[in-house]
């Protein structure tokens, strides 16, 4: 099991030698490549020239339940005495599109907030600590953006907006963004 094996773009060499390494293991051996940060890992086994393009099979987890993510939130939460609502821990998770890392970043920072006070969460205390969480991290977002183009931050604006977007291509998108097709 390889956890946050996108790292090894960084290292020169690594995706070669490590194809040759997968491709000489005893056969019948599973092999498990994890990792957070998808456009790397795109680019690892996505690009057509890349050594590792085409290897093994794509797994995706689905979401949590949402009562099962409740559990463990009020979980990790009882011992500061804060506690939340199946309808609140419905509304945060869907307020981050259902991202484990991004529900656990925003709960951290409410429970440093609450820390030690009893209190229930509401919406209002999440979406403060949505926006809490975004403003401490801001810097990273913007050293992010400034490699963007003012097309495709147009096009990331666009999307933020939207929420979600089903067709990327579509004419009523398309529109959204103020660019061509």
């Amino acid at each position: 099991v390889l956890d946050e094996f996108q790292d090894i773009h960084f290292v020169p060499q690594a995706e070669a030698l490590l194809r040759d390494a997968f491709q000489n293991l005893p056969r019948g051996l599973g092999i498990a490549i994890l990792g957070s940060k998808q456009h790397l890992l795109g680019r690892i086994f996505g690009r057509p020239q890349a050594p590792l393009a085409g290897f093994g099979e794509d797994f995706v987890l689905p979401p949590l339940p949402y009562d099962e993510f409740h559990a463990y939130i009020a979980t990790r939460l009882k011992h500061r005495r804060i506690s939340l609502s199946l309808e609140t821990a419905t509304y945060l998770q869907d307020r981050l599109q259902r991202i484990p890392e991004a529900v656990n970043i925003v709960c951290s920072r409410l429970a440093r907030e609450w820390d030690g006070r009893v209190h229930v969460l509401s919406r209002e205390d999440v979406d403060r600590g949505i926006l809490t969480a975004a403003q401490a991290r801001q810097s990273r977002y913007e050293g992010v953006l400034a490699y963007f183009s003012p097309s495709e931050q147009k096009v990331l604006a666009a999307i933020a907006r939207a929420h979600a977007v089903k067709s990327p291509s579509g004419v009523k998108f398309v529109s959204s963004t103020g660019l061509s097709q």
